[in-house]
């Protein structure tokens, strides 16, 4: 007959306890750079742990771990919890009660960073033949966005998407967005305006004209020496190709004068915006027979 060593052994029976503790998150690991953990939720917040009636009076919480390393959004995980004492160690044999899963959820945002970048315009086109751009302004000059500090901070300006002036005769508002890099945004919406001043080239033109002598006496007759002056004259280049001999006129005012020769300074006609910019000769000889 084989024998059992020892005969007897001491049983230590105890009635088995329940208790509700609170759930306490523990946050391993960090976020990535330009990342922020925002406080973690838990579900449900407090719940019941089993075991010896001895040992679960110790536990004081139950601890769930929650690992947020490289996380770039939201991290939800069902854990399992970890009875702990008082001094923060485990206490063993004791379990959290079956049916209540634990679920961490550990909201994770990208941190942002406001900048306000000035806005420069980008044009394209020419204006039509003869006239060319004075200025150019931008309406706000600058704006406010918000995204990726890592991108903000390689940010000096920001350009608008082209605006075109192919053909423009005079002063253009043209509505249009800035051109944002991926990780931007506005930090409200709003529409630039481009304000691109076009005026006419100036230019100068000479043209050979004949006098006309104005206010002869009555029965007089006057001639003009030389023939035919050359007169430069200034003004917007598309008013100056337009500009035909006969729209400019050189008047000799004869009144007054008497039988004879006489040197006089010609008046010059033209049409608005053009001016004078020199007469040759300045004098012309009128003679009065």
């Amino acid at each position: 007959m084989e024998q059992i060593e020892p005969a007897r052994v001491a049983l230590h029976l105890e009635p088995t306890g329940r208790k509700e503790v609170p759930v306490r998150v523990v946050v391993e690991g960090v976020a990535p750079e330009g990342y922020i953990a925002r406080p973690p939720r838990v579900t449900p917040e407090r719940v019941i742990v089993v075991g010896p009636q001895s040992l679960v009076e110790q536990v004081t919480a139950v601890v769930a771990k929650v690992n947020i390393e490289g996380a770039k959004s939201t991290l939800s995980q069902t854990v399992k919890g970890q009875p702990v004492n008082a001094s923060e160690q485990p206490v063993e044999k004791v379990t959290v009660a079956p049916d209540q899963p634990i679920l961490v959820e550990v909201p994770i945002e990208q941190q942002l960073t406001y900048k306000t970048l000035p806005v420069v315009p980008q044009v394209t086109g020419s204006p039509a033949l003869g006239y060319q751009v004075v200025g150019i302004m931008i309406d706000p000059v600058a704006i406010t966005v918000f995204g990726d500090p890592k991108v903000l901070g390689d940010l000096d300006y920001l350009s608008t998407r082209p605006v075109d002036i192919t053909g423009a005769v005079g002063d253009l508002a043209l509505n249009t967005e800035p051109v944002l890099p991926t990780g931007v945004s506005l930090a409200r919406r709003q529409t630039l305006v481009v304000r691109v001043y076009v005026s006419p080239v100036e230019s100068s033109k000479l043209l050979e004209v004949a006098p006309e002598v104005r206010q002869v006496g009555d029965g007089l007759r006057a001639t003009v020496t030389p023939p035919a002056v050359q007169v430069v004259v200034a003004g917007p280049m598309p008013v100056l190709t337009a500009l035909k001999p006969q729209d400019v006129r050189v008047v000799v005012e004869a009144g007054g004068l008497g039988v004879g020769t006489h040197l006089v300074r010609p008046r010059v006609e033209l049409p608005a915006p053009l001016r004078v910019l020199s007469l040759t000769p300045e004098r012309v000889t009128v003679t009065i027979r």
